[in-house]
């Protein structure tokens, strides 16, 4: 009698062969699913960073020189209003008609909303902006109502020391070198920048001159969004706010790494709010930056600080600290001498 040998599977086995595949399934949809979210939510910031970029870009090629990261606003009321309140704003506010919210800075400029009895309803500062928040950025209810938050921060150099201390032999000094940064402080507010402190500006041409627009970052984000309409009393408070800031390398020998951990690109929380003033994400493994020339890029949060401090700066080979009348010399615990001769090379921007 032949016997006949079974090929095939069995009902069963044909059902525990589908069970475990779902079971797969089910396991590796939500990592797929929250992989595309992950790049798009980057995509929507990356796409918001270059829309600012371009609106900066057209708002130098218009005035000739970038924007204050603190800067004076005139209005129609100042004669009414005595606390100038009105005429100290953001880096964006004077890029509003560029980003085609025109109507909110002739709110601005009217100064209609600081008088008494002026209704909430024309109070620009509490105008929400979808353009300036990151989708992976987590935004406090309460301060979208109340303070409109920003997750865009702007390159601000060195931190700035107080124009006013300059001692009897010297007359008193910018808040920041223009070689440091992009955005510097405008606002002249009798005590960090006195009426006699030299005002700083920068303009594309000198970007160009130097270090190049490709090679001068321009604007990166932060998940603990600021606000964009009501700056801090202070100055120092106001740069740890609204820019990231660059530090001498704890050594003059490449791998660099800044002073403080919080201070390199996703660095930890500090004590010190100016200590914070660097790009963070909740993006994996970096930031997204745009730079002078319009350009925006991944920047990965491993990118040697040096590069970064090269990035940052519009003219290395002038890199200073703030406050020093001749240029600080370079030393054992500073990447100086790295900054004043180191030609960027791309192929170590990650």
């Amino acid at each position: 009698m032949l016997m006949h040998r079974r090929s095939g599977f069995t009902w069963v086995e044909l059902a525990v062969i589908v069970c475990v595949l779902a079971l797969l399934m089910a396991m590796l949809l939500p990592a797929v699913q929250q992989s595309r979210s992950g790049g798009s939510r980057r995509n929507i910031c990356n796409n918001n960073l270059y829309n600012l970029g371009l609106a900066v870009t057209n708002y130098v090629s218009f005035k000739g020189e970038y924007p204050g990261y603190l800067e004076p606003l005139p209005t129609d009321r100042d004669r009414e209003v005595g606390d100038g309140r009105a005429s100290r704003v953001t880096w964006l506010v004077p890029l509003l008609p560029y980003i085609e919210r025109t109507d909110i800075y002739d709110l601005y400029r009217s100064g209609d909303y600081l008088m008494p009895g002026a209704r909430a309803e024309w109070d620009p500062r509490r105008v929400y902006l979808p353009i300036l928040i990151c989708p992976s950025a987590v935004v406090d209810g309460q301060s979208k109502a109340i303070r409109p938050p920003c997750n865009y921060i702007v390159n601000t150099g060195r931190a700035d020391v107080y124009a006013s201390a300059g001692d009897d032999d010297h007359a008193p000094y910018p808040n920041d070198w223009r070689a440091n940064g992009v955005f510097l402080n405008h606002y002249r507010d009798g005590v960090a920048l006195p009426a006699d402190a030299p005002l700083v500006s920068i303009s594309q041409d000198f970007i160009t001159a130097h270090d190049g627009t490709s090679l001068t970052v321009m604007l990166s984000e932060r998940i603990d969004a600021a606000t964009y309409s009501f700056p801090p009393g202070q100055a120092l408070d106001a740069e740890a706010n609204l820019g990231f800031v660059w530090w001498p390398s704890a050594s003059a020998q490449p791998p660099f790494a800044p002073p403080r951990p919080s201070q390199r690109i996703n660095g930890p929380n500090d004590v010190m709010p100016i200590n914070n003033a660097r790009p963070t994400s909740n993006h994996p493994t970096g930031v997204n930056a745009a730079f002078c020339d319009g350009h925006t890029r991944f920047i990965s949060q491993d990118i040697d600080y040096g590069v970064w401090c090269l990035l940052m700066t519009p003219h290395g080979t002038e890199a200073n600290t703030p406050g020093e009348v001749e240029l600080a010399p370079p030393g054992p615990a500073n990447n100086y001498q790295y900054l004043r001769a180191e030609p960027l090379d791309e192929a170590s921007i990650q």
